[in-house]
């Protein structure tokens, strides 16, 4: 169910943009003219909106009964939902949304002319969506009301996951640890023993798994999806292996001098790049049009090119934990385990000087911001780096989380951090990189590897337990 606010977001008003609302059996809609409007409806009740121009707009829900949903011209909007009924959805023109869920029914979605939306997911429900001035609020309820609002003009729509576990999925070969979503919904996930699964997200399940080298521990598709690039952590040489995705079988095998603990992606052009499990070194992977093999025994693999490239952060004996690629700058930035960040530029081969992260040996995975020019190290010994480009100053100094974290990927719309942690019976951490503020989410495993699709309303996480967990 969403509520609008005047200016163009959406409602059921006169004198607005464009209305929508929605309301429950037995229910009815109300608005007020002048632009502001607001939709509401309750199982069983009566639905009632309110609006203010030029102040505040305000209601209230009864347990079991009735749930209001305001807007208020050049105000703030709130509101509040019912037990056991239908919660509303709140706009603001100049201001900032907020709403709540219902224990046991809908949850709202909310919609803010030229402020933030916010919203929230309910309890045994359905979670909404939620949108800026001018772009598309909606909200669905498992069961009961579902409602959306259109606006007219330019707008945003956050697209991230809402930090709910929806389901979790048993692998029979366990130790799930790499996965990797494409832009069509095809999940892969890599196991420590050394099995590669298809799955799809739609449908939350997976196939039979084809049999690959031990400790494929990451995983990721090139630019055009064509192919699978697994990474195995063995104590010595690789493998990366490459799998025919519309197929699922194994097209070739590329022989490293190192196992491979972490992967990369260029996402602008074809380069995968592989960080080495003991050496401070990582593979680039190259497509190219024609030509380039890999002497693979008795199985050369065309179309790639690829080398060993020296990282600057120290001696041998050394895992690249996390990597993460720039494309503004073409600069690869390798956190290792011996607790220092160092840059390499591509293609030119000039380096960053070697930032020392704390004398941390800690640090895991490693995600650029390209927004804020930052970014994000993953600290297993506990908390999070938060590096500003081109300083390397923490930000916030004071970081709010804390925790033992592995894991780390920013959502789609680049307003979350999800955090992973493997320790302390498992737990995710949402980072709020609008207002520094950080959320524990109780999950129990060993948590890894964080992918999201590309609408970015859906994540999948592996659990080294054995499990794959479907977030929403």
């Amino acid at each position: 169910m969403t509520g609008a606010a005047s200016g163009g977001t959406a409602g059921g008003s006169s004198g607005g943009t464009s209305g929508g609302t929605s309301g429950a059996s037995g229910g009815a809609a109300g608005g007020s003219s002048g632009g502001t409007a607001g939709g509401f409806g309750a199982s069983g009740g009566t639905a009632g909106g309110f609006g203010a121009s030029g102040g505040t707009a305000g209601g209230f829900g009864a347990s079991g009964g009735t749930a209001g949903g305001f807007g208020a011209s050049g105000g703030t909007a709130g509101g509040f939902g019912a037990s056991g009924g239908t919660a509303g959805g709140f706009g603001a023109s100049g201001g900032t949304a907020g709403g709540f869920g219902v224990s046991g029914g809908t949850a709202g979605g909310f919609g803010v002319s030229g402020g933030t939306a916010g919203g929230f997911g309910a309890s045994g429900g359905t979670a909404g969506g939620f949108s800026t001035s001018g772009g598309i609020a909606g909200s669905g309820a498992s069961g009961g009301t579902a409602g959306g609002g259109f606006g007219g003009g330019t707008g945003s729509l956050l697209t991230h996951p809402l930090g709910f576990l929806t389901q979790r999925v048993p692998l029979d070969a366990g130790t799930p640890y790499g996965v990797a979503i494409s832009s069509t919904g095809v999940v892969y996930v890599t196991t420590g023993s050394g099995r590669a699964y298809r799955g799809d997200l739609a449908s939350r399940s997976f196939g039979q798994p084809i049999v690959i080298d031990q400790l494929a521990l990451d995983v990721a598709f090139t630019r055009d999806e064509d192919v699978v690039v697994v990474a195995h952590q063995n104590s010595f040489a690789g493998p990366i292996t490459l799998i025919d995705p519309a197929t699922h079988s194994v097209t070739g095998v590329i022989p490293t001098p190192y196992g491979v603990a972490s992967i990369a992606r260029d996402p602008a052009g074809d380069r995968t790049f592989f960080g080495f499990a003991n050496s401070p070194s990582v593979y680039e992977l190259k497509r190219v049009p024609d030509g380039g093999f890999f002497p693979s025994p008795g199985n050369p693999i065309s179309g790639f090119e690829g080398r060993v490239v020296t990282m600057p952060v120290g001696g041998g004996g050394i895992a690249l934990a996390g990597l993460a690629f720039d494309p503004s700058r073409q600069v690869l930035f390798a956190t290792a385990t011996n607790g220092f960040l160092a840059g390499r530029f591509f293609p030119d081969g000039g380096t960053t000087t070697p930032i020392g992260l704390g004398g941390t040996q800690g640090a895991r995975g490693t995600v650029y911001d390209p927004a804020r020019d930052r970014l994000y190290i993953a600290n297993e010994t506990g908390g999070l780096f938060s590096l500003q480009l081109p300083s390397f100053t923490q930000v916030p100094a004071a970081h709010p989380v804390t925790g033992h974290h592995w894991g780390a990927a920013i959502t789609p719309d680049g307003t979350e951090l999800w955090l992973t942690r493997a320790q302390d019976g498992g737990a995710l951490t949402i980072f709020n990189l609008l207002n520094f503020t950080a959320r524990a989410v109780p999950v129990t495993g060993r948590l890894r590897r964080i992918a999201f699709d590309a609408t970015g309303r859906n994540a999948v996480i592996t659990n080294e337990d054995g499990e794959v967990l479907f977030f929403q």
